[in-house]
C-alpha cells in the first residue's frame, strides 16, 4: 500500500475499514493482515527530489523483496540499491563543519547531534555544535549578564533600554541591539568579528517552538546578529508535516519575507516520524550544510 498524507491517514484507514460492511462478517484481523499486512509505504514528494527517491528507494525494494530470485537469495538486495536523485550516504568533509544553533531552538540542537552520531568515530570531531545564547554589551550595564529564556520570561521587553522609549516606526529585528552573542559551548563571547569567514552555519528548525514568548525574543535577537553577518550561512530546517509555510514563521521572527533565492539562506524538508526518511533528512541536512 502506498499513501500520500500524513501518518494520521493509515490510522483513519483502518478505523474505516473496521466499520465497512463489507467486513463484518469476516474475522477482522485476517482481514487488516490482508491489507495492512506489509507496512504502508509513503509517499513524498520535495523540491530537492532526495525524499521522492527514497519513497520510489522503498517502493523497489518491496518489490523487488517478493520476486523469486530475492526470495531464495535475499542477501543480494540486502547489498543495496541505488535510486537516482538519492541523498549520499557518504559524506566528504573537507574541513570542520561548525553549526551554531540557539539555545531556544532545541529541536535544531537536537538534530546536529544527531549529525554527529551518524558519523564513523573517526569523523564525529568534524562536526561542531556551537549553541548561542544573548549577552547584554558591557556598556550597556555594570556587569554583563546572561538573556536567558527565564528571565525574558519575567520581563519581555527586556531589550536593553526602557521600552517605553521606543519609537513605533523601529523594526522590531533591530530593537535590543545593544546585545552580543555568547558562546555556550566554549563560554566566550562571540563577537560578530571573531566570526571565520564561510566556516559558519546557523542552523534553525521552523516550528512552533519558535513562537512561544519566551523562545520567540531570543531567536530574534540572535536572528539579528546572524542577518547581519553576512558571511555566516543560515540552514533552515522546516517539518515536512507542518501545516505553516517557512515564510510565516520567517516574517513572525523577522518581519522579512524569506529570501528563497538567497546563496546564504537554504532550506530543507525534515520528517521524524519514519525511520527511513528521517535517516534521509538528515542526510540532506549534512550535504546541503557541507556544499553551502
Amino acid at each position: 500500500m502506498i499513501y500520500h498524507g500524513t501518518d494520521d491517514l493509515v490510522k483513519q484507514m483502518k478505523e474505516d475499514f473496521i466499520g465497512c460492511e463489507y467486513y463484518r462478517n469476516l474475522v477482522i484481523d485476517d482481514a487488516l493482515e490482508s491489507v495492512f499486512g506489509e507496512d504502508p509505504i509513503r509517499w513524498l514528494e520535495d523540491k530537492s527530489g532526495a525524499l521522492t527517491a527514497a519513497s520510489l528507494h522503498a517502493i523497489y525494494m518491496k518489490i523487488l523483496s517478493h520476486l523469486p530470485h530475492y526470495e531464495e537469495k535475499p542477501d543480494d538486495l540486502a547489498k543495496g540499491l541505488s535510486v537516482p536523485g538519492e541523498v549520499s550516504r557518504n559524506s566528504r568533509f573537507v574541513s570542520r563543519l561548525k553549526f551554531l544553533t540557539c539555545e531556544a531552538n532545541i529541536t535544531s540542537i537536537n538534530i546536529v547531534e544527531e549529525l554527529k552520531n551518524t558519523q564513523p568515530s573517526e569523523k564525529m570531531h568534524l562536526i561542531e555544535n556551537h549553541v548561542l545564547m544573548i549577552q547584554q554589551s558591557s556598556y550597556e550595564a555594570e556587569e554583563s549578564s546572561l538573556i536567558t529564556t527565564d528571565s525574558i520570561m519575567k520581563n519581555p521587553t527586556n531589550d536593553g533600554h526602557d521600552a517605553d522609549n521606543e519609537t513605533e516606526n523601529l523594526d522590531p529585528l533591530l530593537r535590543g541591539d545593544k546585545y552580543d552573542l555568547y558562546d555556550l559551548t566554549t563560554n566566550t563571547k562571540m563577537s560578530i568579528g571573531s566570526i571565520r569567514r564561510g566556516r559558519e552555519i546557523y542552523l534553525l528548525y521552523l516550528c512552533n517552538e519558535v513562537l512561544t514568548g519566551c523562545n520567540k525574543e531570543v531567536l530574534r535577537k540572535v536572528l539579528k546578529k546572524i542577518i547581519n553577518e553576512r558571511d555566516v550561512k543560515i540552514l533552515i530546517v522546516h517539518g515536512i508535516d507542518d501545516t505553516r509555510s517557512i515564510n510565516f514563521y520567517w516574517r513572525e521572527l523577522t518581519q522579512l519575507s524569506f529570501d528563497n533565492k538567497s546563496h546564504r539562506m537554504i532550506a530543507v524538508p525534515f520528517i521524524s516520524t519514519c525511520p527511513h526518511y528521517h535517516q534521509v533528512s538528515l542526510r540532506l541536512i549534512l550535504n546541503t550544510a557541507l556544499n553551502m
